[in-house]
């Protein structure tokens, strides 16, 4: 069903190494986070986010990191 409206399913191998790495570097007691980091940095993309904890916490290493203003 995901195929029939053109979503692509990818996987990265070391998407999960990436986000723990990220969230124990930056102190963060849960990897959520760090793991649309993570995400947002395989893919190559922005990360726009409305969660203000996220973009003070890894928006001043990361310049891709963007929010949505309320």
């Amino acid at each position: 069903m995901i195929a029939a409206i053109g979503i692509e399913m990818v996987t990265f191998a070391d998407l999960y190494r990436d986000a723990f790495d990220l969230s124990t570097a930056f102190s963060r007691r849960r990897s959520y986070d760090a793991e649309y980091v993570a995400l947002a940095r395989h893919l190559g993309c922005e990360l726009w986010t409305a969660d203000l904890g996220l973009v003070r916490a890894f928006g001043p290493q990361f310049d891709w990191i963007r929010t949505l203003d309320a």
